[in-house]
């Protein structure tokens, strides 16, 4: 490519025949080397420009490439992390889950263990009860006995005696009798119990074995109640617990005034 000087400094040979005019070629090439100057000058400044854009170009290549790069490597950390995250997720559900059914599980065993206890208690608690029922009924019969006999002791007692009139004795007139000869002593039989006392007698007895049932019956431990309750402590007993049936009164021995 020639450039600006290389035209301006161009000399022809002369020609003898046939040439052209000089100053026609002269006019010509004047202003053609003055445009060819400025597209010469554009022409290098446009390649400067080119080679600072291929310059950035390739900048930005390299920086695509780096970008690039970049993103895949966010892009699979990213992946890894999300398939990390419901991984855990997974176990975290199923751990839950199985926590969840082993505890449902206990649960269920404890309220079946409980129920069971309950059962167990209640059985016990209505044979205890029927157990209590029977013997307050044994009880009653006995006292309806006791004071069926009572009845008939108070209408086997005799008539009461006539109290002795000490002003009429005195003014009867005093006999003195004549002595006699002294009766040989005779065996007197054994004297028999008043049916008062055998009455009071035979009541305390069977009220102290009513007692003594009583007391057997209220001290008594089912098996079946520590059975439904292994972890409860028994009560303890206290002297309330026990019914003193000692001073019951029945029939002439019944006195309402009587605080006990």
């Amino acid at each position: 490519m020639f450039t600006p000087q290389e035209i301006q400094e161009k000399t022809f040979t002369k020609a003898v025949f046939g040439g052209y005019d000089m100053q026609t070629v002269d006019d010509f090439l004047e202003p053609l080397t003055e445009d060819y100057i400025t597209l010469y000058k554009e022409n290098a400044v446009l390649k400067s420009k080119m080679k600072v854009l291929v310059e950035k170009l390739e900048e930005y290549r390299s920086q695509e490439q780096s970008m690039r790069k970049a993103i895949l490597s966010a892009q699979r950390t990213a992946d890894a992390m999300v398939a990390e995250a419901e991984k855990k997720c997974a176990r975290l559900m199923a751990d839950a889950a199985t926590t969840a059914q082993d505890k449902t599980s206990d649960a269920e065993t404890v309220v079946s263990q409980e129920q069971e206890r309950i059962n167990c208690a209640k059985k016990a608690a209505q044979n205890f009860i029927e157990v209590i029922e029977r013997d307050i009924r044994g009880h009653l019969d006995l006292l309806e006995s006791l004071k069926s006999r009572d009845m008939s002791l108070e209408l086997q007692q005799p008539a009461p005696r006539k109290a002795f009139d000490y002003d009429a004795e005195a003014e009867k007139p005093l006999v003195v009798p004549k002595p006699k000869a002294a009766p040989q002593p005779t065996p007197q039989p054994a004297p028999t119990q008043e049916p008062a006392a055998a009455e009071a007698e035979t009541t305390e007895e069977i009220a102290h074995e009513i007692e003594q049932n009583l007391s057997r019956m209220m001290d008594v431990n089912l098996p079946e109640m520590n059975n439904a309750a292994p972890g409860a402590k028994p009560a303890a007993h206290t002297d309330s617990s026990t019914i003193k049936f000692t001073n019951l009164q029945f029939g002439r021995n019944y006195d309402p005034t009587s605080g006990t």
